[in-house]
């Protein structure tokens, strides 16, 4: 009876642990899709001024609020990327290669990898090229390289 309690007692902490991994996931991905969508719909409102501007019609953005509207922007796109950076790279789709690799070179959040060259990853034991490619493959789709200069 003591064994069936604790074995229910560690399989209730590691179902806790998988509901809060998920839940910091799906966190994640909601305040990335909601930052992408404010950068469609920038993208989409310069692109109609672009062509009100090219068809002769007024604009009426004085130079402070066009300031204002890159200033949002520039910090939109900060935002997201200080997200994505903070991110453990165990959150992130990489093969169970990629995975075991990180784990080795001890490389636990995505800062800490993109900080790095492909020179430098390729110097750690048990990594190979198709790796880096599939590295540089996925912090590509977030907007994201190695050899990044970063200031968390």
């Amino acid at each position: 009876m003591v064994l069936y309690a604790k074995a229910e007692n560690e399989y209730q902490d590691v179902a806790q642990k998988e509901f809060e991994r998920r839940n910091s996931n799906l966190q994640t991905d909601i305040e990335i899709e909601n930052l992408e969508r404010i950068a469609t719909a920038t993208e989409r409102l310069e692109k109609a001024l672009e062509k009100l501007r090219l068809k002769g019609g007024n604009i009426y953005l004085d130079g402070e609020s066009l300031r204002l509207l890159t200033n949002r922007l520039e910090l939109k796109e900060k935002d997201r990327i200080r997200i994505l950076l903070n991110k453990d790279v165990e959150e992130f789709e990489f093969s169970n290669d990629v995975h075991n690799f990180l784990r080795a070179a001890d490389i636990k959040t995505i800062s800490q990898l993109v900080i790095r060259t492909e020179e430098e990853l390729l110097k750690f034991r048990n990594v190979d090229h198709k790796q880096i490619i599939e590295i540089i493959t996925l912090l590509n789709k977030y907007g994201l390289h190695l050899g990044m200069e970063i200031d968390i």
